[in-house]
């Protein structure tokens, strides 16, 4: 749901301008009753099509973050991982990037 927002708005954010804004919002749309929730996201441009490289750099650049790193250290016991290819415009075009997104909750 939130990455097809940030690919089609080739956008970076954890809000939506929509009725599900925020991560919370969006984990009750589709059922979830959270109690605690968190979400990372990401870009990186990428040359390589190793799928493996990708996702360390993914990895590496949410431990880089203190905030980020602190969600996937957290005792949620839930989580989601979505990863979708796009441009992001403050890249430029001619850029292959990944967007990642990673949701934790607990209920």
């Amino acid at each position: 749901h939130h990455l097809k927002y940030l690919l089609k708005n080739s956008t970076i954010s954890h809000f939506e301008n929509t009725n599900t804004p925020n991560s919370y919002l969006r984990l009750k749309k589709y059922g979830a009753d959270p109690s605690l929730s968190g979400e990372n996201i990401t870009v990186i441009s990428f040359s390589e099509t190793n799928e493996e490289l990708i996702a360390i750099n993914i990895v590496n650049s949410w431990k880089s973050s203190p905030p980020h790193n602190k969600n996937m250290l957290s005792e949620y016991k839930k989580s989601a991982v979505s990863c979708g290819q796009g441009v992001f415009n403050e890249f430029g075009p001619e850029y292959k990037c990944m967007f990642s997104n990673m949701v934790f909750y607990s209920e």
